[in-house]
């Protein structure tokens, strides 16, 4: 097994110094002699891994004690600075983030209510606007039916009078095709008679 190293003073008082490997070796050897392999090996398992000046003494500890508690210290003393000029921080931003809310928030609502202002006066202008487009829509309407009213009552009229028209044109035709036939007669019966007449002269003629 690896032996672990030992150190010591000197006779003369003098600084501990580091055992070296074969000095182990030595002294594990010697203890087996005198007390048996087992027992040596438990003994110099005792010994510390490295040399007694790397060991830590109460005052080593007493002072890293010290030191720790100085650094703690001054690490709160140093996270309590800190978080308090965080919290200066935070409240300052987050008052500067209200009042910019407010703001923002006091800006949207006069933007909305000169929105919805400006909505209703347009509102009030395309109502007035079709109120009127109604009225001028009904006038004209009105103007219409009158004129559509005239125009029946003149086509009505204009027709009564095409009528009358045809009417009289058709007794004039009537005269005409009566005289006409009048005069055919006449023409006829001149004819006849003249015929006759010839047809009685030739037979009363010398020769009869």
């Amino acid at each position: 097994m690896a032996l672990p190293s030992i150190e010591h003073l000197d006779q003369k008082g003098g600084p501990k110094m580091a055992t070296t490997q074969a000095q182990r070796a030595t002294l594990f050897n010697t203890l087996a002699e005198m007390m048996g392999q087992q027992e040596a090996e438990t003994l110099v398992e005792q010994l510390p891994p490295t040399g007694w000046d790397t060991m830590a003494t109460k005052d080593d500890v007493r002072v890293l004690g010290t030191t720790i508690t100085a650094a703690l210290r001054e690490g709160l003393a140093q996270a309590a600075k800190e978080r308090a000029e965080l919290q200066a921080t935070m409240a300052t931003g987050l008052a500067e983030g209200l009042a910019d809310a407010a703001k923002e928030r006091a800006e949207i609502v006069k933007t909305m209510a000169d929105g919805f202002a400006q909505a209703a006066k347009e509102r009030a202008e395309i109502v007035k606007t079709m109120a009127e487009g109604l009225a001028d829509a009904a006038k004209e309407r009105a103007e219409i039916v009158k004129t559509m009213a005239e125009g029946l009552a003149d086509a009505a009229k204009e027709r009564a009078e095409i009528v009358k028209t045809m009417a009289d044109a058709a007794t004039e035709r009537a005269e005409i095709v009566k005289s006409q036939a009048r005069s055919l007669y006449v023409t006829v019966s001149t004819v006849v008679l003249a015929a006759i007449s010839i047809w009685i002269a030739l037979l009363a003629g010398p020769g009869a």
